[in-house]
């Protein structure tokens, strides 16, 4: 019986395959020819690369870059920036990990520099660094401060000390880009030094500032936020109360081939401008950024020769051409180092520091009655550019232990005044 069954059922399947085949299947498929769109047809959106020629004026500048805080960075990201500085005459220098502790490395650079720039600093600055950055900044100085979103940093350690922040967020703008949503067209600048000439820009991964007040370029209303779809002004570049700090959203369009897009060339140029451009108030803790790039030290008894000799070779060892000689006469402009019997060539300088040097006491005005066996005292005159530099002692080992601390920079922790050491 079951050998019966088999070859029924499978005839039955067989018949029903083939009936269902003749009835669905319609023969075999013939593909339609492809065809290829011509190549010198297609349409390929292109960026909108311009064209310029930088012109600058050329003037004596240090920028400090720092690299001493973990920054996220390479060197060859500011290749455009680092060159448009050089052109106009600046110095560079990086802050990097040295012997000195961090806050004594950061001011002893800072003394001799006219701009830093802190670009996503991975380790933070500590409140005395801030601190240190802000009396840079009250004298004049100018600081340039640049985050992007892909970079994961503590950049407002730092930025906040000077009413700004860095929010953690990408702007993308859906409508109009340049090609992709986050390179982001702005048209919205305000006018000022650091925006002149620009009519549009393009950053490419940019996060926004606070507060918006502040702002010097921001987004248009289809500029949005990853934090929020909320539509409102997002600032990406920005300037601090006194125009002295410049923060930046974005590092990509100073990099190559990103600052030749629409107007970010000239901007690159303007943040040069910036940087170098700034005019800093000096005081006694900034020594020897004050002197002149050639500079006359003058002592009075040949027992002070060691003395000059080593501030010599430090000032010669921080870029200044040095002369130095046994004098007479009081050095306007230079370095004197003198013996308190011999300061009748500087009473003029000591008059109007109120300093008096008697045969026991060295008395300064509302500062003290200093007894004079073993005293040294260091004073910077302001009166007049350029400024002159007055080491006077008690015996030539007062005045070696004072250059001493001029060449560690321990005179600062002395300081009893902006221009006066004790």
């Amino acid at each position: 019986m079951i050998r019966l069954i088999l070859p029924v059922a499978l005839t039955v399947f067989l018949l029903a395959t083939a009936l269902s085949s003749l009835f669905f299947y319609k023969g075999l498929y013939t593909p339609p020819q492809a065809q290829l769109h011509p190549m010198e047809k297609l349409l390929v959106p292109s960026p909108a690369l311009a064209s310029y020629q930088d012109t600058y004026s050329v003037a004596p500048s240090r920028i400090l870059i720092d690299k001493l805080h973990s920054n996220d960075f390479t060197s060859s990201e500011l290749n455009v920036l680092v060159q448009r500085l050089s052109d106009r005459g600046a110095a560079i220098d990086f802050l990097r990990d040295s012997d000195e502790k961090t806050t004594d490395a950061l001011e002893n650079k800072l003394a001799q520099a006219d701009a830093l720039v802190v670009i996503s600093p991975w380790r933070a600055y500590t409140k005395e660094e801030a601190r240190i950055v802000r009396r840079f900044v009250d004298t004049g100085g100018r600081l340039l401060l640049v985050s992007e979103p892909t970079r994961k940093d503590n950049i407002n350690s730092l930025a906040v000390e000077f009413g700004l922040t860095f929010r953690n967020d990408y702007l993308y703008n859906l409508k109009e880009n340049e090609g992709i949503y986050h390179h982001v067209r702005f048209r919205d600048i305000e006018r000022t030094e650091v925006t002149r000439g620009l009519g549009e820009i393009v950053l490419f991964i940019v996060g926004s500032i606070i507060p918006v007040e502040r702002g010097i370029i921001s987004g248009d209303d289809n500029t949005l936020s990853s934090l929020s779809e909320a539509k409102g002004r997002l600032a990406v570049a920005a300037l601090s109360a006194d125009s002295h700090v410049l923060a930046l959203g974005d590092l990509t369009f100073l990099t190559e081939p990103y600052n030749s897009y629409r107007d970010n060339n000239r901007f690159v140029s303007n943040i040069a401008d910036f940087l170098t451009r700034g005019e800093r108030t000096y005081y006694l803790r900034d020594f020897p950024s004050f002197l002149q790039r050639q500079v006359v030290i003058g002592y009075g008894d040949t027992t002070l020769l060691d003395s000059a000799l080593t501030l010599k070779n430090l000032l010669t060892s921080a870029g200044h051409q040095v002369a130095i000689g046994q004098v007479s006469g009081a050095v306007v402009g230079g370095i004197n180092l003198l013996l308190f019997d011999q300061t009748g060539s500087v009473s003029a300088f000591l008059s109007e520091a109120g300093i008096t040097i008697g045969k026991e006491k060295v008395s300064i005005q509302n500062v003290g009655d200093f007894d004079r066996e073993g005293r040294s005292v260091l004073y910077l005159s302001r009166a007049k550019k350029p400024y002159t530099l007055i080491l006077l002692a008690d015996a030539q080992k007062a005045m070696g232990d004072m250059v001493a601390n001029l060449k560690s920079g321990e005179f600062r922790n002395l300081m009893v005044s902006d221009a006066l050491m004790i």
